[in-house]
């Protein structure tokens, strides 16, 4: 890669193109983000920004530039609408694995497995929970007139209040009604919300 020398001796990229910004006066990495945006394409956004081949920590968005001196950031951009449907494809393999998680966690409540069981459980409630909260940060990126195929909100109510009832039977510790209820509930929810997600994107990429 070829270097570029300013006040933070950094050298950046957008979308695999060196660019050549004026950062005197930039003391901030937020600041730093903002001088790129206003640079970009007006119908882009900022999809992925990596230091030196790696992600940044969370904690990096507050740092000063001068962390970064001698670095090379690789920043890319893409259409939100473009983007989002490309995570979306992913959305019915998280659901599948999350399926899979709550269907180790039931096995283990069969066999009277308590203690394997509440470990398991607790990961799939938190899976659950995370991507809930992905999906509905990527669905927000959709044109409203997009988002119709992609709407899930009945089921994941649904599996909310199912969670919910496993917890309260967690409480009496009754690990065959937990199982019953990942069986008759929870099981069948994930699989038809990954049939649902399925479809939706099947239909997508048909246009």
């Amino acid at each position: 890669m070829q270097s570029q020398s300013n006040k933070n001796d950094l050298t950046v990229y957008v979308n695999g193109c060196l660019q050549n910004y004026n950062l005197s006066g930039i003391q901030r990495f937020g600041d730093f983000i903002e001088l790129v945006k206003s640079s970009i394409d007006p119908d882009h956004m900022i999809i992925e920004v990596v230091f030196n081949g790696e992600e940044l920590k969370d904690s990096d968005w507050e740092s000063s530039l001068s962390k970064f001196s001698g670095g090379t950031f690789e920043i890319k951009t893409d259409q939100p609408e473009r983007f989002a449907l490309s995570r979306l494809v992913e959305a019915p393999n998280i659901v599948n694995a999350i399926f899979k998680i709550f269907r180790e966690a039931r096995m283990f409540f069969n066999e009277g497995k308590m203690v394997e069981g509440n470990k398991v459980l607790i990961n799939a409630v938190t899976a659950l929970k995370e991507f809930i909260t992905w999906y509905h940060l990527i669905l927000e990126l959709l044109p409203e007139d997009r988002r119709a195929n992609f709407l899930i909100e009945t089921t994941i109510n649904d599996l909310t209040k199912s969670c919910s009832k496993i917890t309260e039977a967690q409480l009496y510790g009754s690990w065959w009604m937990i199982a019953e209820m990942i069986k008759a509930n929870v099981e069948p929810a994930l699989d038809d919300l990954e049939v649902k997600l399925r479809s939706a994107v099947n239909q997508v990429y048909k246009r």
